[in-house]
């Protein structure tokens, strides 16, 4: 191997999580992976807070590059700058309030070269304050140290129901505080997207997005080796805005109902669901010659269309495999709306998440569907008690139910 190239580039960006830069730098220093093969890279974001004493301790060793620029870009450009540098083969993306145990970057490295293109992630637990109060020891990643608290997607994927719906979609769990990825593999994707501000999201819409245009890449859950969240103070309503207009845009850039259901539900309800919802969205769920018929005074339209589930616009060249759960428009740009022939095969939970997000994108909205007198009462009674107007009239064993906000 050439003397400039590496087996492995650690990416550590920070920005304000300057308290806990200490021991993530220190379980970095103590890997058991030769020195010679791996280089870390880390990333100032802008940080207004000196950190000279941690480049004291830590920054005098021939592997550890420090990248420092002026203002706040954001995380994924300071990823993507790091990407940029990078002279490994094998990209570890760790955050800065990550502590990691001796045997990682050795135990990524075997994992890549026994698993071509991919896209690796782990689990990382939670520290509590008291084991903080320690420099991080290997016994800190015992599972009965009674130091940690249990990452939560631990729990949910040893579930075989969940994890069999996971496999579907393995990268909506993503997170890049602990990840690693062939330097090509995320170069062909493009990095990651710099339009996402602030916290969250950004990491699962490169892992979905590594899936779309890397044909061979595979997003694989870790759960053999894990890595501890450092406890620290957060402002966790400041991290929930962010992470909400991140969800949007998303949304936004890939109107599909993956994405819709994702960030509508996640979690436990998520994987529940998208099993459910794919026999609904896929072809050939309904009759190759159904259709939603006349929909000229529709400005948006929800229904089968040449055997699939689709959302139609007015004006738009292209349909949208979009279930109406979580739209990607604004409040109130549509005047009507039309659904049809299918919302007898939501589920019923479902309902009034649909009936809210309809009159939220639409000043009237019109339900069509075959007589069903359970979803009948459930839908009246909704409506009812949520302040809508509404007509509701049956023929020919169709049910057609109109309504608005009242005042609308």
């Amino acid at each position: 191997m050439n003397s400039s190239r590496k087996k492995i580039s650690v990416i550590i960006p920070f920005y304000k999580d300057v308290q806990t830069l200490d021991v993530c730098l220190v379980s970095i220093k103590n890997q058991t992976f030769k020195k010679k093969d791996y280089e870390v890279l880390l990333i100032n974001d802008g940080s207004p807070y000196s950190i000279k004493d941690s480049l004291r301790k830590y920054g005098d060793h021939s592997n550890f590059r420090y990248i420092k620029y002026s203002r706040n870009k954001g995380r994924s450009y300071a990823r993507n700058l790091g990407i940029k540098e990078a002279r490994g083969e094998i990209i570890v993306f760790i955050d800065s309030d990550i502590i990691s145990p001796p045997e990682l970057l050795s135990a990524h490295e075997d994992y890549h070269r026994s698993n071509k293109n991919t896209f690796l992630w782990g689990l990382r637990h939670k520290t509590d304050w008291p084991a903080m109060n320690d420099s991080p020891q290997k016994s800190i990643f015992s599972p009965y140290s009674g130091l940690h608290i249990r990452d939560f997607r631990e729990f949910i994927l040893s579930d075989s129901q969940y994890r069999s719906a996971f496999e579907i979609e393995p990268w909506f769990f993503l997170g890049t505080c602990h990840a690693s990825i062939p330097k090509w593999m995320i170069n062909r994707a493009g990095g990651f997207d710099e339009n996402f501000k602030g916290w969250g999201v950004e990491d699962i819409e490169l892992a979905y997005r590594v899936l779309q245009t890397v044909p061979e890449a595979k997003v694989k859950y870790w759960n053999e080796f894990s890595c501890m969240h450092a406890a620290h103070y957060r402002n966790a309503k400041v991290n929930h805005v962010e992470l909400i207009q991140n969800a949007k845009y998303m949304l936004k850039k890939y109107p599909s109902f993956e994405i819709e259901l994702v960030i509508a539900y996640f979690g436990r309800e998520f994987l529940r669901r998208i099993r459910y919802y794919r026999n609904l969205i896929l072809p050939n769920r309904f009759p190759k010659d159904s259709n939603t018929g006349s929909i000229q005074p529709y400005d948006l339209v929800l229904g089968p269309n040449l055997g699939s589930m689709t959302c139609f616009i007015q004006g738009e060249p292209r349909e949208y495999s979009l279930l109406g759960l979580l739209l990607p428009y604004d409040d109130k740009v549509f005047r009507n709306c039309l659904v049809k022939d299918c919302l007898d095969l939501y589920l019923l939970e479902d309902i009034p998440v649909l009936l809210k997000e309809l009159d939220r994108v639409a000043d009237k909205v019109r339900l069509f569907y075959p007589s069903n007198s359970v979803l009948t009462r459930l839908i009246t009674t909704l409506l009812k008690n949520n302040g809508f107007v509404f007509n509701a009239s049956r023929n020919n064993g169709r049910q057609t139910i109109l309504y608005k906000k009242q005042g609308n």
